[in-house]
């Protein structure tokens, strides 16, 4: 894996007081085509993207990350809480228009790409629906449209989360959710990615560095994803920014279909499946990240040439 120097990092107040931590990575030599910021996903932390970094400053990026609130090292509520439990996902657009005006539009040279993954995806799409003018292209990998693959389950979650929240245990891990466990991402019933080496990329992190850890998912949380899946299903058709979603056909976390559904109300989106790819389409093994290359070089040639 060729990977890109250590990002270089600082910290941005927001206005109710949490503390984002965010990224910039070296800048590429010569002329600089655009600027990439990456929206990662649930529980990941602005290193876990270090290769595909490197990968984009290759081709002539500019790369930004952030840690959302709740992972990594942005604020924690309470101090030192692991679930990485919200309310609402609300506050997250917020940050992630914050980051983008604060830190990456000033430093900003060509057009501004977003790259989310997951979770990341998901705010990217709200971030899209509420900003549309901010960027000039997004590429999401696996997008999380709607959490959990299983139909029992979603809809099992879809209606116990909000009564559980209601009732006062919001903060509860959900049904198969439990405290942090370093054996569960590599637990091979539910890994994420097919390459040996880079599906150990976070459980080595989380091994090495403690207060990155985040744990399962809590009943409030899936309420706050579920109510969240509606603001994007209704701002769908007004998402004009050209978009490519890439899907994985092993998918086992979140719903393929319902990002389908999405990609057909947008106006600009096309989507890809990659038929032997795990939910972690960037971590994957390296003849599935040379077909996500092909697909996004062509994506960004236009965009960003």
């Amino acid at each position: 894996m060729d990977l890109a120097a250590a990002p270089r990092t600082d910290v941005l107040m927001t206005p109710d007081g949490a503390r984002l931590r965010w990224g910039v990575w070296p800048e590429p030599e010569g002329r600089v085509r655009g600027t990439v910021l990456i929206l990662n996903g649930r529980s990941e932390f602005i290193e876990k993207y270090r290769e595909t970094a490197g990968e984009l400053i290759a081709r002539g990026f500019r790369v930004f990350g952030f840690d959302w609130r709740g992972q990594g090292l942005s604020t924690r509520m309470p101090e030192g809480d692991q679930t990485g439990h919200y309310d609402s996902f609300d506050p997250l657009v917020r940050d992630a228009a914050a980051v983008a005006d604060q830190v990456v539009k000033p430093a900003t040279e060509g057009p501004l790409i977003l790259l989310g993954h997951s979770m990341g995806g998901h705010l990217a799409l709200r971030l899209m629906a509420a900003r549309p003018d901010l960027a000039a292209g997004a590429i999401l990998t696996a997008p999380m449209v709607v959490p959990i693959a299983a139909p029992a389950a979603r809809r099992a979650a879809q209606l116990l989360s909000p009564l559980a929240a209601a009732l006062g245990r919001g903060r509860r891990y959900a049904l198969g959710e439990a405290a942090y466990d370093p054996q569960r991402l590599l637990d091979p019933q539910r890994l994420l990615s097919g390459d040996p080496v880079r599906n150990r990329i976070q459980a080595d992190w989380f091994r090495d560095h403690p207060d990155y850890r985040v744990s399962g998912i809590t009943w409030g949380w899936l309420a706050a994803a579920f109510r969240s899946t509606g603001e994007i299903l209704r701002s769908a058709p007004g998402i004009r920014v050209p978009t490519l979603m890439l899907l994985a056909g092993q998918e086992r976390l979140v719903d393929n279909a319902a990002s389908r559904r999405v990609a057909q109300r947008m106006p600009d989106c096309r989507v890809i499946v990659y038929p032997q790819s795990r939910h972690e389409i960037l971590m994957e093994r390296d003849d599935i990240r040379a077909a996500f290359w092909r697909d996004a070089d062509g994506f960004l040639a236009p965009l960003a040439p």
